[in-house]
């Protein structure tokens, strides 16, 4: 089983369905919800909040997983990408005040339809 076939089934119509309890398959989520980050770029609380609240409605467990675990770092309120696997040259990612699922087209299951409206 590749990775992005065990990290497909924790979310459902591209959105997190529940936080995995084990840490290798939490670490492969949370790696997934870091390469939503730009390395070197900057964010408020505000707009992680925002970004992680598309993928879970606990968006505060998902923050502090990503610091606790490296894949984020954090001062003053202020955060930034500082860890995980990232895809050199890829097309620039769509803002995050968006109203979509938080993974449309990487991560759904069969049967899934993108156009009914998220939880």
């Amino acid at each position: 089983m590749d990775a992005s076939t065990a990290v497909a089934r924790y979310f459902n119509c591209g959105r997190l369905e529940v936080i995995p309890r084990k840490r290798a398959a939490r670490l492969a989520v949370l790696d997934l919800l870091a390469d939503q980050f730009e390395p070197g770029r900057h964010y408020p609380e505000a707009v992680v909040n925002r970004a992680l609240s598309r993928a879970h409605a606990d968006f505060c467990s998902l923050r502090r997983y990503l610091v606790d675990e490296g894949f984020m770092d954090r001062d003053g309120g202020v955060y930034w990408r500082a860890g995980g696997t990232f895809v050199v040259d890829r097309a620039p990612r769509p803002p995050f005040d968006r109203c979509q699922p938080f993974f449309p087209s990487r991560v759904t299951r069969p049967g899934c339809s993108l156009s009914r409206p998220g939880p």
